[in-house]
């Protein structure tokens, strides 16, 4: 009897811990581009791909530190990472 407890109480933990884990939300171009005009940043400029939604990318050439904070406040608190691509260098 008193293992049925013990096993009862892992499934319902192992129960809990999955209810945890939740897949992000992938944001639509105008919901980014409306982040990116509070922070400061042009259209187009921030992107999130299907592929791999918990990362969301910033494409702009030196951003300012304000740029980056506001950028960076908004995917935290989203739970989400933040990818900051400055410059593309092209080499011959």
């Amino acid at each position: 009897m008193r293992w049925r407890f013990k096993f009862l109480g892992m499934v319902l933990a192992a129960l809990s811990l999955t209810a945890c884990a939740t897949t992000p939300r992938l944001y639509s171009e105008t919901e980014l581009s409306a982040v990116g005009r509070a922070c400061g940043v042009s259209a187009g400029e921030v992107v999130q791909e299907a592929e791999e939604p918990r990362v969301v990318i910033l494409y702009r050439i030196a951003p300012s530190p304000a740029q980056r904070s506001c950028m960076a406040h908004w995917t935290r608190k989203r739970h989400l990472h933040l990818a900051v691509i400055e410059a593309v260098n092209f080499t011959d």
